[in-house]
């Protein structure tokens, strides 16, 4: 009984395996082809419906997006006592950078160069990059030594916190936003806002010139108007704090010009130096983004959120009025501040950096490339 029972039993499942793997020579009737094909179509709708992007604008519409981002949002572990720590240990870091900056314009131009502009056979061009990645390669291991050394106690990581994943609609998402956003905010915002800027200069410089101050129209200028400035982009610019050093000669001793940064661009194209056309991409796009969302959206941000618990808005604008200030760039600071807002949108909805450094990735991408390839006049 027991035998016969397993038998049939076994019979019934090789049944079953054939009618869902039927062998080769059986034809498939019609039927069968008709429920393969809605198969095959429901695959590929499925996988189309995970490549589909969130929909944003639909959220805040229907006043749902504010409730999801407090749903999104984890809460901090560190408190307030990590947070004045890491300012504290910032302040000394910011000032070390600062002394390395005014060294590189005062004192280093003195012994490094020759009397023809090279080093060790390096061209001006190849010098200028390496201190561009270097610098961001410094400000890289900084800020991370900063935030491991200030916040190790507390183990974000093992919370969610510092994380760098992007869903395949969270991609789609941010590309999508690129499209829209970049458009605007340049060149269509940051040429009416240049043209403010830079009529408000040319007012306080006239109210500086009446009211007999000792600063000269063309250094106020330089510092606000991205045409005469030499920061480099992103928020290393903020430890770029004194004006550019003239081509001067100073005791027998050549010190180079102070270029832009878009001419610094520029010129690697023109003289065909496309390794240090690659070293100012890498620390552009690459290594200056994941300092800079790292710190600012992966700890910044969360840190005013927690403490603003259901503010958003008002989050979200000082921390892109803040961000825009560090630019040092009055000229883009309305673009900046849009970018920043996104930025913070992205990071609040998804809880992690990656969407975020996505999209700042992209814009400077799409900055280096218009300087690089089709004349752009300027690096936003």
């Amino acid at each position: 009984m027991r035998a016969s029972f397993s038998k049939r039993t076994r019979n019934s499942h090789v049944r079953h395996r054939s009618i869902i793997n039927p062998p080769f020579s059986k034809k498939l009737t019609p039927s069968d082809l008709r429920i393969k094909n809605l198969t095959q179509r429901s695959i590929k709708k499925a996988d189309f419906l995970r490549l589909q992007p969130y929909s944003l604008f639909g959220e805040v519409r229907d006043g749902s997006f504010w409730l999801k981002c407090q749903q999104t949002t984890l809460k901090p572990p560190w408190a307030l006592r990590e947070i004045i720590k890491v300012c504290m240990y910032g302040l000394p870091l910011a000032i070390t950078l600062i002394c390395i900056q005014i060294a590189q314009l005062t004192l280093i131009p003195r012994w490094i160069y020759s009397t023809d502009g090279s080093l060790f056979s390096l061209s001006s061009q190849r010098i200028g990059a390496i201190g561009h990645l270097g610098q961001e390669c410094v400000l890289l291991c900084s800020s991370m030594i900063l935030l491991w050394a200030s916040l190790k106690e507390s183990k974000p990581r093992s919370k969610g916190f510092f994380t760098y994943r992007i869903s395949a609609k969270w991609t789609t998402t941010t590309i999508l936003l690129c499209a829209l956003l970049f458009p605007f905010v340049d060149p269509l915002l940051y040429s009416q806002w240049s043209l403010i800027s830079q009529s408000l200069s040319q007012e306080v410089n006239c109210w500086l010139m009446l009211t007999n101050q000792d600063a000269p129209a063309c250094s106020f200028m330089a510092d606000i108007h991205p045409s005469t400035s030499t920061a480099s982009p992103g928020l290393g610019a903020m430890f770029v704090t004194i004006p550019p050093v003239p081509a001067t000669v100073l005791d027998g001793v050549h010190i180079a010009p102070g270029l832009t940064y878009k001419e610094t661009v520029v010129d690697c194209v023109q003289h065909g130096d496309y390794q240090s056309l690659g070293m100012h991409f890498m620390a552009s796009c690459l290594i200056g983004p994941f300092w800079e969302e790292t710190l600012w959206r992966g700890f910044l941000l969360p840190s005013a959120a927690s403490r603003l618990s259901g503010q958003f808005p008002v989050v979200i604008a000082a921390s892109s009025t803040m961000f825009a200030a560090l630019h040092l760039n009055l000229a883009a600071g309305l673009p900046i501040f849009f970018l920043s807002c996104a930025c913070d949108i992205l990071y609040l909805r998804s809880g992690s950096v990656g969407p975020a450094l996505l999209l700042h990735a992209a814009w400077n991408a799409y900055q280096f490339l218009g300087v690089a390839l089709f004349g752009k006049s300027a690096f936003v």
